[in-house]
């Protein structure tokens, strides 16, 4: 099981790296999966392009074949654990990363797929892939 992080899927639909498209279509896309998390931010992102309307209908029709998984009990539980040992590591990270996370924790064999893998190195036991560089 992958998730897809916000760069990833920006970077995806900017076609901005060939090994993320070519890694994305190898994959069935019940394999893929998106956190609400990235959701909201991909929204986010479609109200600031110059069409708003236009961004959210690309965004809408991007998330159709992936499921969207919610931030539940069991994510709620693995933030409140990773928040504190990033506090007590006095590690900073962005609170929608820490949700990406534990989202992807609570889901044991769950792999985060980011551009951003430095973001989220500090997160242990967090499985990690950039689609962007060659394998």
């Amino acid at each position: 099981m992958y998730f897809l992080d916000t760069s990833t899927c920006l970077y995806f639909l900017q076609s901005k790296h060939t090994n993320l498209v070519t890694s994305l279509q190898t994959k069935s896309p019940q394999e893929i999966k998106l956190s609400i998390i990235v959701v909201a931010e991909l929204l986010r992102f479609a109200k600031r392009c110059r069409s708003p309307e236009k961004g959210q209908k690309i965004m809408e029709a991007f998330m159709v074949p992936f499921e969207l998984i919610s931030f539940d009990t069991k994510s709620a539980y693995a933030y409140a654990s990773l928040s504190m040992l990033l506090e007590k590591q006095s590690a900073t990270m962005k609170v929608s990363n820490i949700m990406m996370a534990a989202t992807c924790l609570a889901r044991k064999g769950a792999t985060l797929v980011t551009t951003k893998i430095s973001d989220f190195s500090q997160v242990p036991g967090l499985r990690l892939e950039d689609w962007t560089t060659p394998s």
